[in-house]
């Protein structure tokens, strides 16, 4: 009879409804929001790790990720990697961090990774906005995000690591929340950068079922100088270093976002408790025992919990989709874990808030009720 009664007491007052489930919904959302644009921001860092389908990656000693490193190491070490067993191919990408300057307006510059490939091997544009092109020495291809804040377009110059290239194509999906991609010929960067007889890393790719554990370490033993990494490996170490040095403040407004909601939910929930109270305590004084309150309280807050957290659920899913179809240019990914953390503390913190009203009746005799 508990689950019931509380269903009643539960959709008694509209506007009752609306102000328990929404609170709780709201709260939940603020929390899914930012945890997905934490989730999202931390793995637009890594694109082009994820996007570039290399085994294992080689650089200078003691270099293990993109941001805010220099990395060079002999083009000759090149052919004693492909020497190792397990490897299949070799391909070198020269990398730099720049300003890509397309006016005098603050607007109109931006940070950006430059990378030098080869063309026809790993390293280059992973997706194109538009049709792919076949760059020449003296062109480049930015994102297409970057071009549109630029106000440049195929065809215009822009300059990069301190000269002017043309616009050959546009890419998409190479910016996050610290700089985007741009891509030149291996030569083109040479030019640009008067660098020659070197690579910066090393993108290998093995024979098939070779462990790549194995064969990064039978590649750190043959090749001085070097450290070699497997993709995952490469993508966490640029994850954690940007996360170090980028995201820490959104860390902080993720965490304070978590407690604020907790809190709203806890409030939100004991308010609407405490707004039956009186009830309770006339159910107390008739005769009902404390077991049936407080079942009867935690049915109504599992009820309101289950419905305001699934329209949160619901809302961020929609939010997510939404901005991925749109292109949107704040990333949002909405995490299994991020939706089990909000739902198992609202959950403890919202019952504690229907709970604590009701032990405070639980505790009166039957008598004491009317004095009250």
């Amino acid at each position: 009879m508990a689950v019931p009664v509380a269903r009643r007491n539960l959709f008694q007052s509209r506007a009752r409804l609306i102000i328990s489930v929404g609170g709780i919904a709201l709260a939940a959302l603020l929390v899914l929001v930012l945890d997905g644009v934490f989730a999202g921001s931390e793995k637009d860092v890594t694109v082009f790790m994820d996007n570039t389908p290399f085994d294992l990656v080689v650089s200078q000693r003691g270099v293990r990720n993109l941001h805010m490193t220099t990395s060079f190491f002999p083009e000759q070490a090149l052919r004693s990697i492909e020497q190792v067993s397990g490897v299949e191919r070799v391909d070198p990408i020269l990398f730099t961090t720049t300003f890509l300057i397309a006016g005098d307006l603050p607007t109109q510059r931006g940070l950006a990774y430059l990378i030098g490939y080869e063309p026809g091997r790993l390293g280059g544009p992973w997706a194109w906005a538009g049709r792919p092109v076949e760059l020449g020495p003296d062109e480049i291809v930015i994102d297409i995000r970057a071009a549109e804040d630029f106000g440049v377009s195929v065809g215009d110059e822009i300059t990069a690591a301190g000269r002017d290239l043309r616009i050959a194509g546009l890419a998409e999906g190479t910016t996050s929340i610290v700089n985007s991609i741009s891509f030149v010929t291996f030569e083109g960067f040479q030019r640009a950068q008067g660098v020659s007889g070197t690579v910066s890393f090393a993108l290998v790719l093995l024979r098939r079922d070779e462990n790549p554990a194995a064969v990064a370490d039978r590649i750190q033993a043959a090749v001085d100088g070097v450290t070699v990494q497997t993709r995952a490996d490469f993508a966490e170490s640029e994850r954690r270093i940007v996360s170090d040095m980028s995201i820490d403040i959104m860390r902080l407004m993720n965490i304070i976002a978590f407690l604020i909601g907790l809190s709203v939910t806890g409030l939100t929930v004991y308010v609407a408790t405490l707004a039956k109270v009186r009830e309770y305590g006339l159910m107390k004084a008739i005769g009902a025992r404390n077991s049936r309150l407080f079942r009867l309280v935690i049915g109504q807050a599992a009820m309101s919990l289950g419905l305001g957290l699934s329209l949160a659920v619901a809302v961020a899913l929609v939010l997510q989709v939404a901005l991925g179809a749109a292109a949107a240019r704040i990333p949002m990914v909405v995490e299994p874990e991020s939706i089990a953390r909000i739902i198992a503390g609202a959950t403890v913190i919202g019952l504690l808030g229907a709970v604590i009203p009701v032990a405070r009746v639980a505790g009166l005799k039957p008598a004491d009720v009317f004095r009250r």
